[in-house]
């Protein structure tokens, strides 16, 4: 799954959802940091706003945009596991999703810490 359909936050944090087009799937994937512990979610909703599926997942991550990205991930793997073909992935953090788009020429001047994550991604190689 090629991941050229993550949206980029437009809106608020609290503005009204926005429903993918006919025949696709939204994935709206995020990540809550505590002091000792994080955890995340993706809920997958059809055109109608009906929820489809949902995963949660915890997570080692005490900062903010790998555990954004790994969300997002998360989420990514979810649609695969389900059969899910057409999903656009949304998320609030614009922060991960421009590293997410990081072109494989572009990936060694991201933080050291979310290189993988990207990699592994799209699929791209570091040799």
């Amino acid at each position: 799954m090629e991941l050229s359909a993550i949206k980029e936050p437009s809106d608020p944090p609290n503005a009204q959802w926005n429903p993918p087009p006919q025949g696709w799937i939204a994935c709206n994937s995020d990540i809550g940091i505590g002091h000792s512990q994080a955890s995340g979610a993706a809920v997958f909703r059809d055109t109608t706003g009906t929820i489809l599926s949902v995963i949660t997942f915890k997570s080692n991550h005490c900062d903010p945009l790998p555990g954004e990205i790994s969300a997002i991930l998360e989420g990514a793997a979810a649609a695969v596991k389900f059969g899910y073909k057409n999903v656009i992935f949304q998320s609030d953090s614009l922060n991960a999703v421009s590293a997410l788009k990081t072109s494989a020429t572009d990936i060694q001047n991201l933080h050291f810490n979310i290189q993988d994550k990207t990699i592994s991604a799209d699929g791209h190689s570091t040799d």
